[in-house]
């Protein structure tokens, strides 16, 4: 008796002999590997060209829309119409495409396919394959491709308009990478956004030095100084985040390796004294990072891959904070947070103050010493130590132990081959 006309079986082809089924589903799996093969060397091209953000940095979101663009696109929908051989070139030139892809139009992209996954769930409830419409993989793109055109700023803008945040700037020129791009002449003027149009702040910088400060006034004021070559950009984006990002090519960063990272670009961030925020990121290569002023934020997320970070103020983030890094090092002497999560790979994160929630440490060959406010009996443990060192109070555990102390909070402490201490200062 033949299958039910519903979406899934036009998919999987109930009919089909083995053989053809075989060959379908192998279509469908080499064209995503091959897509993802490409979405990989695509980004790799992009970071040589020094076009980095968003989703050429090969986040962990960017790689799953390009594995499921891939799939969906070059693997089921075109091995229903043309077969798999022309599914695998498909996902070869999707991979490459959502391999240059920036943030906003991939978010875009991603909200497409979770629609298109739903209609597609509706078609095969209702036994109904008309109901899940066309599929055009170009038109998504080309429509994300337009929402993030109109969500960006003008160019007046861009170019310091009030309209942008009451941005006002020195020496500095729109950037062909989106934002105004700082001027690296010594002495040249700040830009400076009024703090009632920033909500969040989110700073990416690839290679070189970071200072926070208090500002004199009360909007923030961006200046930066460094070699010519160097890329710096700033805009303010539709959902009040103050962007900040380097877009100084991988070629030029070599120049400046391994001590002169100083030289290429010195960034100086004044935050007024009062100011909080939704959120504030921190995300680096290898550079030197220097917070010199008290920031408050519902959550606040340092990423360092190798360099430094110092923070010598009081650092509030009031629902979650989350440290990480690969071979950087985190030093902050003063927090108060509702949760913490820590990941250190190889490098070392010293933090003191108050946790208010739970705690969560995870180093691999990493070393990773906290000082906190309480007792010991204000948490639960879960303790694993494969061949690492994890100490609690002056007490050492090893292998995987969990304490009860009928708390609401838990600390969650992994150590590899790394170790963690946590001390309590009552």
């Amino acid at each position: 008796m033949p299958c039910r006309r519903n979406v899934w079986c036009r998919i999987v082809d109930c009919s089909a002999q083995p053989q053809e089924k075989i060959k379908k589903f192998g279509g469908i799996f080499m064209g995503t590997c091959l897509g993802n093969l490409c979405y990989d060397k695509q980004v790799k091209k992009n970071r040589t060209d020094g076009r980095e953000g968003g989703y050429v940095n090969m986040d962990k979101k960017g790689k799953l829309i390009a594995i499921i663009v891939c799939a969906c696109v070059g693997g089921l929908i075109l091995c229903l119409c043309i077969g798999a051989g022309a599914a695998f070139v498909a996902a070869a030139v999707l991979g490459r495409t959502s391999g240059g892809l920036n943030r906003e139009t991939g978010d875009a992209i991603d909200r497409r396919l979770e629609e298109y996954a739903e209609a597609a769930q509706r078609a095969y409830d209702s036994e109904d394959p008309d109901l899940f419409g066309d599929w055009d993989p170009d038109e998504i793109i080309r429509e994300a491709e337009r929402n993030t055109q109109e969500n960006q700023p003008s160019a007046d803008e861009q170019a310091g308009q009030p309209d942008n945040g009451g941005q006002t700037q020195g020496s500095s020129q729109t950037g062909s990478q989106g934002g105004v791009t700082l001027s690296m002449e010594e002495g040249a003027s700040a830009l400076s956004y009024a703090k009632a149009e920033v909500q969040s702040l989110d700073v990416e910088v690839k290679m070189g030095q970071i200072t926070i400060v208090q500002s004199d006034s009360d909007a923030i004021e961006i200046s930066a100084t460094g070699a010519a070559e160097a890329v710096l950009t700033a805009q303010v984006l539709w959902d009040g985040t103050l962007q900040i990002q380097d877009h100084t090519p991988l070629s030029v960063r070599q120049r400046y390796l391994p001590n002169r990272a100083a030289e290429l670009l010195h960034l100086t961030i004044a935050l007024p004294a009062d100011g909080s925020y939704q959120k504030v990121e921190l995300e680096a290569d290898a550079a030197e990072i220097s917070v010199g002023q008290e920031i408050t934020a519902d959550e606040i997320d340092i990423s360092l891959d190798a360099g430094t970070l110092r923070g010598e103020s009081l650092l509030t983030a009031i629902r979650e904070m989350d440290l990480e890094t690969n071979a950087g090092e985190i030093v902050l002497d003063q927090i108060q947070v509702g949760t913490l999560s820590i990941e250190c790979t190889a490098g070392n994160v010293t933090a003191a103050g108050s946790v208010a929630g739970n705690l969560e440490v995870d180093s691999d060959v990493g070393n990773v010493e906290l000082t906190l406010a309480g007792a010991l009996g204000q948490y639960n443990y879960e303790i694993e130590s494969t061949a690492g060192s994890i100490s609690v109070a002056g007490e050492t555990y090893s292998g995987k132990q969990r304490i009860n102390n009928q708390s609401p909070f838990t600390m969650e402490l992994e150590a590899a081959a790394g170790s963690i201490s946590v001390e309590f200062a009552e």
